[in-house]
């Protein structure tokens, strides 16, 4: 089959509802005849919807039923965009953006979906014959009785579609991914910040170490938050007799050593061992 051929070649379990109502907008000629189809053969009712999650899991909302949104709600609001760009006339075949960003994570199983049985006759370029007391698609019915629904039979832009489609939801995976990853990292302390808040957590008093603590304070202090002319001595001192408890006079003391400590390595004098590299 050229228009599902992708999907058919697909591993995947499931396929989302946007991504399906589009492919068969391919065929149908138009979003909203190919939504007026699954409604009215009622695939809602005859495919369980699922819900991914964002653990990459998948719920079936029928049954759960834990989700706000179904599948019905999902195609009748396809459909409402659809009306809203021009109905049976109108020759889109895509769904917003912002529309997709809504009903992105809900899904159908691929090989149900294929299968049922007026998506299949749709596939085999059957003729879809749809009855004028239809409740639901009145108006729609007078356009298609006793005609066969509008088919796109240029190869090439069934192609250029299929890769459209295909490509916009390849970069939407992608973006889904990148952001689960930021979620992830963000569960796992690893970059510099978390380091730090090790250093300062005073809770952990096994491996809490006081001047390591306040050598980086007096330092971001010093040359960060607050640089104003001065020796790096006099505000070293004036930091440490407000925030410690350390003598500053002292010269061999925690205070004289944490002002070493944070004296950057142009100020060093001749006395310091200068090879802190290897």
């Amino acid at each position: 089959m050229g228009l599902f051929e992708e999907i058919r070649k697909k591993s995947d379990k499931y396929i989302s509802i946007d991504f399906a109502v589009e492919c068969l907008a391919l065929r149908e000629g138009s979003l909203y005849k190919a939504v007026m189809v699954l409604l009215h053969y009622k695939v809602d009712e005859a495919i369980p919807c699922y819900m991914q999650d964002e653990y990459f899991s998948f719920t079936d909302i029928d049954n759960d039923k834990t989700s706000e949104y179904s599948a019905f709600e999902i195609l009748k609001d396809i459909k409402k965009e659809a009306e809203s760009n021009g109905g049976v006339e109108s020759k889109i075949i895509d769904i917003s953006d912002s529309l997709k960003s809504k009903i992105s994570k809900y899904y159908w199983e691929r090989d149900l979906f294929l299968s049922f049985e007026p998506i299949e006759k749709s596939l085999e370029f059957e003729v879809v014959h749809l009855t004028k007391d239809d409740e639901f698609i009145a108006g729609f019915n007078d356009d298609l009785q006793g005609a066969e629904l509008e088919k796109n039979t240029d190869a090439s832009n069934i192609e250029l579609q299929q890769l459209k489609l295909e490509n916009e939801k390849l970069k939407a995976e992608l973006a889904e991914k990148d952001q689960k990853i930021k979620e992830l990292e963000s569960l796992n302390p690893k970059n510099d910040m978390d380091l730090l808040s090790l250093i300062f957590d005073e809770s952990a008093t096994e491996r809490y170490a006081p001047d390591l603590a306040l050598s980086i304070k007096l330092w971001e202090h010093i040359y960060i938050t607050n640089p104003k002319s001065d020796s790096h001595t006099n505000k070293a001192i004036k930091w440490l007799e407000s925030n410690t408890g350390y003598e500053v006079s002292k010269k061999a003391g925690s205070a004289s050593k944490i002002r070493e400590i944070t004296t950057p390595f142009v100020s060093w004098g001749n006395l310091r061992d200068k090879n802190y590299k290897k």
